[in-house]
């Protein structure tokens, strides 16, 4: 018995069409065909290819220079290194001298400094004294000329007041070679050392006399000394 393939009812003999359906007897089977498709994940694997870059090996040249390079360093370096050369030193300023020998040339110069200023102290009471006097003869002299003795205070007045002035530029003499003691000390040994400075002393101030000998005999002792100073200070002044 023939079978409806549309609705599997039973077919009469030589039927064309389902009667219940109306499906045509010859009609092929549809066939429903149900596809799964499994999705498919490609996975691509990435090569990571590192490719060492060659190092170019030194030639031969190159290392026998290095190596020649490298012994010329280490010989260098056994050779002891020579201090730099320079000019030899004519002089040294006080500040480049030793401690002892700057205080003693110190010592030396602030003694000399006092002396000159108890001279010019001297030269001052003196010259002071002397103007005071000419000054009190000269107006005894006037007040007295009509008895016949004040000529010979107006005499004594007139003789005293050359010394008077002498004693008096004498102060500014000593303050010239007392400032310029510590810059430039030549004028000032020179000075103390001679023989003609005492002698004149000896005419017009003789209690500056005994100050003017001390530093006579002082600078004379110690002559060395006040060379070396005064080469110093040559030095100095014609660095600056």
């Amino acid at each position: 018995m023939a079978i409806c393939k549309g609705c599997s009812a039973e077919l009469a003999e030589n039927a064309n069409f389902c009667s219940r359906c109306g499906m045509p007897c010859d009609a092929p089977e549809e066939t429903v065909e149900v596809t799964q498709e499994t999705p498919t994940q490609e996975v691509s694997e990435t090569e990571v290819t590192v490719e060492a870059t060659p190092v170019a090996e030194p030639s031969a040249e190159e290392s026998s220079a290095t190596e020649l390079t490298a012994e010329e360093t280490a010989e260098e370096s056994a050779i002891p290194q020579s201090e730099p050369s320079s000019a030899p030193v004519v002089a040294m300023t006080a500040a480049e001298t030793s401690n002892d020998e700057h205080t003693c040339q110190q010592e030396c110069l602030n003694s000399v400094y006092i002396r000159l200023k108890h001279e010019r102290l001297c030269w001052k009471i003196c010259g002071i004294f002397y103007l005071v006097f000419c000054a009190v003869f000269f107006v005894i002299g006037i007040a007295t000329c009509w008895f016949g003795v004040g000529f010979v205070f107006l005499l004594y007045s007139i003789l005293f007041l050359p010394i008077a002035i002498i004693n008096m530029v004498m102060i500014g003499k000593v303050d010239y070679y007392r400032n310029s003691l510590y810059n430039d000390c030549g004028p000032t040994v020179t000075r103390s050392t001679s023989v003609g400075n005492i002698v004149f002393a000896a005419f017009f101030n003789e209690i500056a006399l005994i100050f003017i000998i001390i530093n006579f005999v002082f600078v004379k002792r110690n002559k060395a000394v006040f060379d070396k100073i005064k080469h110093n200070q040559d030095v100095f002044n014609h660095r600056v």
